[in-house]
C-alpha cells in the first residue's frame, strides 16, 4: 500500500465517531418515546437535535474516511481487509463497536421513521374523514395514479 494509516489519529477519530453515535442513539431513543406518547410537541426539537448531530456524524465521517488507504472506502472494508489484525485490540474493539453501533442506529431511525409514516398516513385519513371525504373513494388517472374523489362539498344535512 502506498499510504500508511497513522493508527492515533484514526483511533481518534473512530472514537469521536463513537460518541457521536451513542449521542444519536439517545437522541433515537427520545425520538421514539414521543412517538409513543400522546403529546408529539417536542417532536420538532428532536428532529432539530437529529439534524445537528447527524451533520457532525457526517463530518466525522468524511475526517475519518480520509485517514484509511485509497483501497479502503468503509468501516465494513477496514474490518475485513488484512492488516485489520495487525492493529492494536482497543482499536480492533472500538471499530467494531462503532460499525455495531452504526447498524443500530441505522435500525432504530428507519423504525422511528416507519413510525412517523403511520402516524402520518392515520393524520391524512382523520381529516379526509372529518372533511367528509370516504378514504376508500378513489378514482384512478389516465397514468394509473389513484386519487380521492371530490366529496368534500358533501354535506352531512340541512338545518
Amino acid at each position: 500500500m502506498t499510504q500508511t494509516i497513522d493508527l492515533n489519529k484514526l483511533s481518534q477519530h473512530v472514537n469521536q465517531l463513537f460518541v457521536l453515535l451513542c449521542q444519536f442513539e439517545t437522541v433515537l431513543n427520545q425520538e421514539s418515546t414521543i412517538l409513543k406518547s400522546s403529546d408529539l410537541s417536542s417532536l420538532s426539537d428532536i428532529t432539530l437535535e437529529k439534524e445537528s448531530l447527524t451533520q457532525k456524524i457526517d463530518l466525522e465521517f468524511q475526517v475519518l474516511n480520509k485517514q484509511l488507504t485509497p483501497k479502503i472506502h468503509s468501516l465494513n472494508e477496514l474490518l475485513e481487509s488484512d492488516f485489520f489484525q495487525t492493529f492494536p485490540t482497543e482499536l480492533q474493539k472500538t471499530i467494531q463497536e462503532t460499525t455495531e453501533k452504526i447498524v443500530q442506529c441505522s435500525d432504530q431511525n428507519l423504525a422511528n421513521g416507519m413510525s412517523i409514516q403511520a402516524l402520518s398516513n392515520i393524520n391524512q385519513t382523520v381529516l379526509q374523514l372529518f372533511s367528509g371525504q370516504n378514504p376508500q373513494n378513489k378514482t384512478y388517472s389516465a397514468s394509473g395514479k389513484s386519487k380521492i374523489t371530490d366529496n368534500a362539498s358533501r354535506t352531512l344535512g340541512k338545518a
